[in-house]
């Protein structure tokens, strides 16, 4: 990696037929968490985040949900919702 950039800068979240894609501008390794509008947490991970990471939802109910990434220094929240 050449140079850090802010995890909260170019990150995209969409979702698309039972899946969540992630889309940031370079890989890193960290924690990657779904909750829901309840703060719940549905999904928790310590994995490689990929600059494009699909995540299978498929058992998720409609509604909001949030992506919280974290590598330890910084912490990128993004919502997305589920219909």
């Amino acid at each position: 990696m050449c140079g850090r950039v802010k995890l909260s800068e170019n990150i995209a979240v969409y979702y698309s037929q039972g899946y969540i894609r992630i889309i940031i501008p370079e890989e890193i390794a960290g924690q990657l968490l779904i909750s829901n509008i309840l703060g719940q947490s549905v999904f928790n991970k310590k994995m490689s985040i990929q600059k494009e990471t699909v995540i299978p939802v498929h058992n998720l109910m409609p509604g909001a949900y949030f992506v919280r990434i974290t590598d330890g220094k910084q912490i990128m929240n993004k919502e997305f919702v589920v219909f």
